[in-house]
């Protein structure tokens, strides 16, 4: 009994204990609700938000206008520099061509000049003699020299200036041998062992300082192939550039019959210096008969058969 007393009042000792806590709670205030933004703010949102996708892109344009001005300016310069060079290109050529005809110009004035000739003679000659044949000599080497770089227009070029005849072997005049020319070419007259069955026919090292350096002048004027201190190695012959520097010079030998005071009894002589292959030297020389000459300039003789009376030799 007493038990059941107990438990009743536990009972109703704990549902007011319950009942109590009820109404504290509901005595107690609400908890605040967080501040709402303004509605003009909210919107101020909203529209960044959904803007910023835009201007990202607006950015991105700017971006690449401004990679596209400095690829610009960069063509713009890389443009100017190659203008430039070009420039300094066309200026460098120029003075290559100014210098060749200045070359050109000299040479033919060296060629052309009629004091330039030589006259030895024993017999008296008046001034005026002298003057004629010297101005005879002076056409007469140009129109040689003339066929000399023609038949050598294929040979090499230095810095530009094509030199097919080296040397400036003056005309001249000798009593009672008649009117000589000569030219140096800087291509080979004549195959290796040109130079062969000389008077000195001792057989040499051809590796030896003496054979070098003899080969070495003989092609001093030459031009060479290979780095500077190799050594020499001059251009492969060519047998048909030969035959056309001899068919040239016997076609135009008999425009020699225009050389006043040259007496029926001379010659007009023509030679042409040279290496051959080995680099040693060789000389190829023409001689025709006055009397030959007239003849073939007046139709009396074909060329097959000037040809056939004119002296040839080349070693």
């Amino acid at each position: 009994m007493e038990i059941r007393n107990a438990t009743a009042r536990f009972s109703a000792l704990a549902l007011a204990i319950a009942s109590t806590a009820c109404a504290a709670r509901a005595q107690e205030p609400a908890s605040p609700k967080p501040p709402q933004p303004p509605a003009p703010a909210v919107q101020a949102i909203e529209e960044r938000a959904a803007t910023q996708p835009l201007i990202e892109k607006q950015r991105e344009i700017v971006r690449e206008q401004l990679r596209d001005k400095q690829r610009s300016a960069l063509d713009s310069r890389m443009q100017a520099e190659v203008g430039r060079v070009q420039a300094e290109l066309a200026r460098a050529h120029g003075d290559i061509k100014s210098k060749e005809v200045q070359f050109n110009s000299i040479f033919q004035n060296i060629r052309m000049s009629p004091d330039q000739s030589s006259i030895i003679t024993t017999e008296t000659m008046d001034a005026a003699a002298q003057k004629e044949l010297r101005e005879d000599l002076a056409v007469m080497d140009r129109l040689v020299r003339d066929e000399v770089t023609r038949a050598g227009a294929d040979a090499p070029s230095a810095m530009g200036i094509k030199i097919t005849m080296l040397g400036q072997g003056a005309p001249m005049y000798v009593e009672g041998a008649g009117a000589v020319f000569s030219a140096t070419v800087n291509w080979p007259l004549a195959a290796a062992g040109a130079s062969a069955g000389k008077k000195d026919d001792r057989p040499r090292d051809p590796e030896s300082k003496w054979e070098i350096a003899k080969r070495e002048i003989a092609g001093s004027n030459l031009p060479r192939r290979g780095k500077p201190g190799e050594p020499f190695e001059p251009p492969v012959f060519d047998q048909a550039r030969l035959d056309a520097l001899r068919n040239n010079l016997l076609t135009v030998l008999p425009e020699a019959t225009n050389i006043r005071h040259l007496k029926p009894n001379e010659s007009v002589i023509v030679t042409v210096q040279g290496v051959d292959e080995a680099g040693y030297s060789v000389r190829m020389t023409l001689k025709a008969a006055k009397a030959d000459v007239d003849a073939a300039a007046a139709g009396k003789l074909s060329s097959a058969d000037f040809a056939q009376r004119v002296a040839q030799r080349i070693g």
